[in-house]
């Protein structure tokens, strides 16, 4: 698991990916989770 600020950050990465590409963020969370 990571910390909760890096919880927080990779949230806001996120949001901000999203629009860009669903399937790269869901790449980071699987990668850093």
């Amino acid at each position: 698991m990571v910390q909760s600020m890096d919880k927080e950050r990779a949230m806001g990465i996120i949001k901000h990916e999203k629009s860009k590409s669903d399937k790269k963020v869901v790449q980071y969370i699987k990668e850093h989770d």
